[in-house]
């Protein structure tokens, strides 16, 4: 018998959690469960008490990457075994590693685990995505218009492509990696793929000690859209980014930039110190090879 402990966000994804509850505590009836609804307010504190009180084998966090983001420090320095179950808007680390609703709780059963990294972005904690312009600026609208889902987030995409040739520049500094360029669009990626299936870093591996630098080449709205909304995009796309793996960087921009974290407007950004977290989390994965 094993102990969960089911970490629920009852607004991610805007949709009802309870048949997500519920199939849960039929799937897990012979196990020891407990359940903690997030609020908002000091969720990895009490998440912090959750763990220490039940002591469970398994967290599993019901939400999108924003909520795995809030909590997956707590999990690791906790040392307890993370489980993602997709229900957010945004859910691009569990579809990189081909997580969904559907297999999860095979997942958690067959018990495959990988030590995933954690990157700190100005000591903010990162697992899948951050990125700089184009797309922060596309989640920025996504949040001011208080959209939802996947739709949700096409609809923002048409809507900010006008100004996917709008250019910032940046500079980078990585021991003997220096450069100093313009792009419209610079992904700090610790994962492969986003939430659309768009592999935009296929260097990428989630427990290598590295993270990957990709930065957007000069492209026609035609051609972004069709690469970013197109599960069915291969190799030929990745040649729109140009990609550096490294273990740690400094990002200065010359004027302060839309900045997002996993999902997660964060504002404005002109300076980024980025590093990898001293403690990895252990999450349980599809049993194939990552």
């Amino acid at each position: 018998m094993k102990k969960y402990l089911f970490v629920i966000n009852p607004v991610s994804g805007g949709t009802d959690k309870e048949q997500l509850i519920s199939e849960l505590k039929n799937t897990f009836c012979n196990d020891k469960i407990a359940f903690m609804y997030t609020t908002g307010t000091d969720d990895s504190e009490t998440l912090d008490q959750e763990i220490k009180s039940f002591q469970p084998d398994v967290v599993g966090i019901a939400g999108g990457d924003g909520t795995i983001n809030q909590l997956v420090i707590t999990v690791a320095k906790n040392d307890k075994t993370l489980a993602i179950i997709p229900s957010g808007s945004a859910n691009g680390l569990a579809t990189d590693l081909g997580i969904n609703l559907e297999n999860v709780s095979a997942i958690m059963k067959a018990d495959h685990t990988l030590m995933m990294d954690i990157i700190l972005i100005n000591d903010l904690p990162m697992i899948h995505m951050a990125d700089l312009g184009l797309n922060a600026s596309l989640i920025k609208r996504y949040e001011q218009e208080e959209r939802r889902g996947f739709l949700g987030y096409a609809v923002s995409a048409i809507q900010e492509l006008p100004n996917i040739n709008q250019q910032f520049e940046v500079s980078i500094e990585s021991g003997d990696y220096q450069v100093k360029t313009h792009t419209s669009f610079l992904v700090i990626a610790n994962s492969r793929r986003y939430g659309t299936g768009y592999l935009i870093n296929p260097k990428g591996q989630i427990n290598d000690g590295l993270f990957e630098l990709c930065m957007m080449k000069e492209l026609s709205p035609d051609s972004i859209f069709s690469s970013l909304f197109n599960e069915e995009s291969n190799d030929n796309q990745n040649s729109i980014f140009e990609v550096q793996s490294v273990s740690s960087a400094t990002i200065k921009l010359k004027q302060a930039t839309n900045f997002q974290i996993d999902g997660e407007y964060m504002g404005t950004a002109s300076t980024l110190h980025i590093r990898r977290h001293l403690t990895p989390v252990k999450v349980l994965t599809p049993p194939e090879d990552y």
